[in-house]
């Protein structure tokens, strides 16, 4: 803000009528400018390695041409479902190259970066046990669970293998990258962009110490109910080849060689067992399970929740490989998934979907949603939309003020009974600035003609014959 009030009253002194005046603040404006220009541009290059990464030319050009294979696929997926071309659903890559892989092929993605990135709903999102970094303005798909995609509408996933409970193969490959190839999966519990949910959603529900506790906590304010979805595991951790250091708040690994994490889950009867772990350990980091590692296409497993599958009873081993002496984690945590309970959850959510719902674009580009739904009783219209002020609601034709879901997703309240509802999106401050931008062409246009008409401000004096000096009454 101090920056742009300093750009504003040089840009009013540049129209003094003081030559001296105005050349000095037309330079100092122009320098400050370049100034922030390359403090701007060489904090970017600085933040590549630790933010974005970079990537080998042979592998961005392998991908150009292989993502065509990958909006095929999901069309011929959609199709076999009998998904009309209009429903809204999302589709994630688990060895996506970036963030913005699902707007370069041209699928709707949860990953995501941009100046419109919500920081608020990738927050409680990595909550719940995803990932995201650069203080949460970049989130990319790790550590879904079936959940989670669920609640957010992931219908496809591109994996090479699929370990979480209600994906099944969608038959369908793809080839043409180093990963090996991916093939389609369908996740049979993906809810609608839109449904009805308990009113309970609104109120807060705080924070937890692990994402299977938010977890749980989310879909008991979706149902109304008080739901045990995950069941947390008992698990003790071992160390070798490494010193252990704990500060109070986190433990401090050191190593000379290669040093090795263990967490050993007690798992009494067959079920699905997940693990996570908050760490600063490398993306990349090679993770074991009973000695076999499961991250052998790349993925970046450590960075959330991680799936380990359906496994027999008896002891878990998670084993992590790491070097150097800047590596810390703060817990490690495990549970159990209950499949049952959560498909009784998912049924309940989805009998509350809309009987219609449609997602189109305005003239201007402006996404809007369109639907119908019944309410058994009174509750809300529960949306997997990022909350954002600048939606505006109507229910049954009349504008209501939409609620926030923990900050991150929008909801509309409703009464018991059949409703139409419709979001709209326009940016805020829109109308304002094409005001703003209106006013400030006519007053340049204003002051040009006024500085070509006014000998004082003009190196040419004007002529009877100047149409600009008939046309304006200069005051003398």
């Amino acid at each position: 803000m101090a920056t742009l009030t300093i750009y504003g009253l040089l840009t009013l002194l540049i129209v003094n009528p003081k030559p001296l005046l105005r050349r000095g603040a037309a330079m100092l404006l122009v320098l400050l400018v370049s100034a922030e220009l390359v403090g701007n541009t060489v904090a970017s290059f600085n933040n590549l390695d630790t933010e974005l990464g970079f990537e080998y030319h042979t592998q961005y050009k392998e991908f150009y041409h292989y993502k065509s294979e990958l909006a095929d696929a999901i069309q011929k997926a959609a199709e076999r479902d009998g998904l009309a071309a209009d429903v809204f659903f999302r589709t994630e890559n688990t060895l996506a190259r970036n963030a913005n892989d699902g707007m370069s092929v041209g699928y709707h993605a949860v990953s995501h970066y941009s100046s419109f990135s919500k920081r608020d709903t990738f927050n409680f999102l990595g909550k719940c046990g995803m990932f995201c970094l650069s203080d949460c303005k970049i989130f990319r798909y790790y550590g879904a669970t079936t959940a989670l995609d669920s609640i957010l509408g992931v219908k496809y996933i591109f994996s090479p293998y699929e370990r979480r409970f209600g994906y099944t193969d969608a038959g369908i490959s793809t080839g043409g990258i180093s990963a090996g190839g991916l093939s389609l999966w369908r996740n049979q519990t993906a809810l609608p962009l839109a449904f009805y949910a308990d009113q309970d959603v609104l109120m807060p529900f705080g924070d937890s110490a692990t994402p299977f506790k938010m977890l749980n906590r989310f879909m008991s304010a979706l149902t109304g109910e008080q739901i045990v979805c995950y069941t947390p595991l008992e698990v003790n951790t071992d160390y070798e080849h490494c010193e252990v250091k704990y500060d109070g708040s986190r433990y401090r690994l050191k190593t000379s060689e290669t040093g090795v994490l263990s967490f050993k889950i007690n798992n009494p009867i067959r079920q699905n067992v997940l693990f996570y772990l908050d760490s600063n350990l490398s993306e990349f980091t090679h993770v074991y399970l009973n000695g076999t590692r499961i991250n052998e296409q790349g993925e970046r497993l450590i960075r959330g929740v991680i799936e380990l599958g359906e496994l027999e009873a008896g002891e878990v081993v998670v084993s992590l490989a790491f070097s150097g002496d800047k590596h810390w984690f703060t817990h490690a945590s495990a549970a159990a998934f209950d499949t049952k309970k959560f498909g009784a959850v998912a049924n309940k959510l989805n009998k509350g979907s809309p009987t219609s719902l449609m997602v189109s674009r305005n003239k201007f580009g402006e996404p809007i949603i369109t639907g119908t739904l019944h309410a058994p009783q009174n509750g809300v219209i529960f949306t997997s939309v990022p909350a954002d002020r600048s939606w505006k609601a109507e229910i049954d034709g009349k504008s209501v003020k939409p609620e926030t879901v923990y900050k991150a997703f929008i909801a509309l309240p409703i009464s018991q009974g059949h409703h139409t509802f419709t979001l709209r999106y326009r940016p805020r401050g829109l109308v304002g600035g094409v005001i703003i931008s209106g006013i400030s062409i006519v007053l340049c246009a204003v002051l040009a003609v006024r500085r070509k008409c006014n000998p004082a401000t003009s190196n040419s004096p004007p002529t009877a014959e100047s149409p600009f000096c008939n046309s304006f009454e200069i005051p003398t």
